[in-house]
């Protein structure tokens, strides 16, 4: 898991 992924709303990697 990436920082960013810790940082907003709950995503699948995918979305990112």
């Amino acid at each position: 898991m990436e920082p960013r992924d810790l940082v907003g709303p709950a995503r699948p990697k995918e979305a990112g």
